[in-house]
């Protein structure tokens, strides 16, 4: 019963001073809460892209990125796929830079 007491505090202890370590990785921008922004995209970029049709991703290109109608917001992306020359105009949460994937 004294060894269970024993590793119950020993745990509180690190669990303790995890939070604590982790409180100061943010607060000097280590460790952030909200993962980073997406690069910016350019015209004529290869990236993926989700096809409307089948709502998998495929190989495009960025054709030209559309300001969002209310001047706020992520821009739209205007991309063509590759293998059937479709052009699309698609959310900029579903077009990733092909570079963006090799580097990972």
């Amino acid at each position: 019963a004294d060894a269970d007491v024993a590793d119950a505090g020993a745990d509180a202890a690190e669990r303790a001073g995890a939070t604590e370590l982790l409180g100061a990785l943010r607060r000097h921008r280590v460790v952030c809460n909200e993962p980073p922004p997406p690069p910016p995209l350019r015209e004529g970029v290869a990236v993926l892209a989700v096809l409307e049709e089948d709502e998998e991703w495929h190989e495009a290109r960025v054709v030209k990125l559309i300001p969002p109608p209310s001047g706020r917001g992520a821009p739209l992306v205007l991309v063509r796929f590759v293998e059937w020359q479709k052009v699309q105009e698609t959310s900029r949460a579903k077009v990733v830079p092909l570079a963006e994937i090799a580097d990972d």
